[in-house]
């Protein structure tokens, strides 16, 4: 095996939220649903980033339903915007999901531990394997920030790199910046989004275990809130590009 292919099969991507699927609409306000799956969605996002030679992880449902890649509630810092694991308000603050207790419990039974095992699942292997890996944090954002953005810093950048001051060793980081910035895309470091994900068993206790958040302007591919096929596919190949260099 030659070296570069042994890196590639150590990186695993994380698709966290490009599905529009719900399992059920219970409790949900449906005058308010469709609008907020339109603005929360990273469409296209497994597309963009797709490789049948790499290892991956993607959540079956939408982020609105259960989003995978939040913290628990007394950890996360969204959550009292209605936007934690379960989201309960739309962006603009109006009450999205009545749910209960055990409602959510259930939920995050049949769906959020189970992406986060699959994902340890595999960071473990490849560490047996390899030594090392490295998780691609994959997503998409809107050029306009959302009411309740923590940065909404404006002009926003073609792509942000969200890093981890344990987990994403800077090599890595100014790699991936270089490499967007060679394509000609503006590129920020940890705005408008910042950190990426790392199971919790490894986490700030794994420095072999990396981690890095590529995330995608929509404005390079989205025409009236519709991936455009042409533009998906040439971010396709450049994602493929630089998998090639990690």
């Amino acid at each position: 095996m030659q070296e570069g292919e042994k890196m590639t099969e150590q990186i695993i991507l994380s698709i966290p939220h490009s599905s529009v699927c719900f399992p059920d609409k219970d409790g949900f306000n449906m005058d308010l649903l469709d609008a907020e799956v339109v603005l929360l969605t990273d469409f296209a996002s497994d597309e963009i980033f797709h490789s049948s030679n790499l290892s991956s992880v993607k959540s079956v449902t939408s982020r609105i339903y259960c989003d995978v890649e939040r913290l628990p509630d007394d950890e996360e810092s969204m959550a009292k915007y209605g936007m934690g694991i379960i989201y309960t308000r739309t962006d603009d603050g109006k009450e999205l999901r009545r749910i209960s207790e055990a409602k959510k419990q259930e939920i995050i039974d049949r769906y959020y531990r189970p992406f986060h095992q699959k994902l340890t699942n595999i960071v473990t292997d490849k560490l047996q394997k390899y030594g090392e890996c490295l998780i691609i944090d994959c997503h998409t954002f809107s050029d306009r920030p959302f009411l309740r953005d923590l940065d909404r810093t404006t002009p926003r950048p073609d792509i942000c790199i969200g890093t981890d001051a344990f987990h994403t060793p800077p090599e890595l980081a100014h790699r991936i910046i270089h490499f967007f910035e060679s394509e000609d895309y503006t590129v920020k470091e940890n705005s408008p989004y910042a950190g990426c994900i790392i199971p919790q068993e490894y986490r700030q206790k794994n420095p072999s275990v990396h981690s890095v958040m590529v995330e995608v302007n929509r404005k390079l591919y989205m025409d009236n809130n519709k991936p455009d096929n042409k533009k998906v596919a040439i971010l396709n190949a450049i994602m493929q590009e630089l998998c090639k260099i990690l």
